[in-house]
């Protein structure tokens, strides 16, 4: 059994056989959104192939000892930085520092949240070291205390798939970029696709997507609708786990 995540593309002919190994000797597949389901479709008609949502969307995070309710997160990724694209790296630091320049400007207060990698951190450092008022970094481990930040946060300006997950289930304003079609797949399956930005420093662009998550009214209505989107995928994924323990148990 593979529960939900991202498949594909599978452009490698080694790899289409390896995949459709496991396909063939897999009772049950997951794909975590419609884009993966083609890929592996693609690689054969095989009746274990379902779609069900990122199953984490369940899961309760614990509340933080600190109150962030006032504070945007900002979550990094450095793979956005390993796109293949050209001055990919400047582009998204860049984009980062501009973002939270903005927000400073508008009175909010931003902090890093830093829960994957190393390299993240060093993405906040370099941010830091020149932004005119550095911002806090919060380093956490603990996947459930991230997750407890996160839904206590204003909002949340995330480059990680789960930092995603978790504002979105958690009905948090949200912004968010991607390195590949899970990102766009899953803020579609919120019905908040006009959440998603492009990796550039333009002041207009981002103050259009700004005021997405930070006026008054805009807020109010993303949060209904996360709301009721996102009870809508738990229930998905209640139903993914009835059919793997029914596999179990045939």
């Amino acid at each position: 059994i593979l529960l939900p995540q991202a498949f594909g593309p599978f452009s490698d002919e080694d790899l289409k056989q390896k995949m459709k190994v496991i396909l063939e000797e897999s009772d049950l597949v997951f794909a975590r959104d419609s884009v993966s389901k083609s890929h592996l479709m693609g690689l054969g008609n095989y009746a274990s192939i379902h779609e069900a949502p990122d199953f984490t969307n369940l899961v309760s995070g614990i509340s933080p000892e600190k109150d962030f309710s006032k504070k945007i997160g900002i979550i990094p990724n450095q793979k956005m930085t390993e796109t293949g694209e050209e001055d990919a790296e400047k582009m998204y630091l860049d984009y980062l520092r501009k973002t939270i320049e903005l927000l400073q400007d508008k009175g909010e207060i931003p902090f890093f949240l830093i829960h994957e990698s190393a390299h993240d951190a060093q993405i906040a450092e370099a941010i830091n070291s020149v932004l005119k008022n550095p911002i806090e970094v919060l380093m956490q481990q603990n996947p459930l205390k991230v997750k407890g930040i996160i839904g206590n946060s204003k909002a949340v300006i995330t480059s990680r798939f789960h930092g995603l997950v978790s504002a979105l289930c958690q009905s948090v304003p949200c912004l968010s970029t991607g390195w590949s079609h899970k990102y766009q797949e899953l803020l579609a399956d919120y019905e908040y696709s006009n959440a998603l930005c492009e990796v550039k420093n333009d002041s207009d662009y981002l103050n259009e997507k700004l005021a997405i998550i930070l006026d008054a009214e805009s807020r109010e209505t993303v949060k209904n609708s996360l709301q009721k989107n996102a009870a809508i995928q738990k229930k998905k994924s209640v139903d993914m786990w009835g059919r793997v323990l029914d596999e179990i148990q045939s």
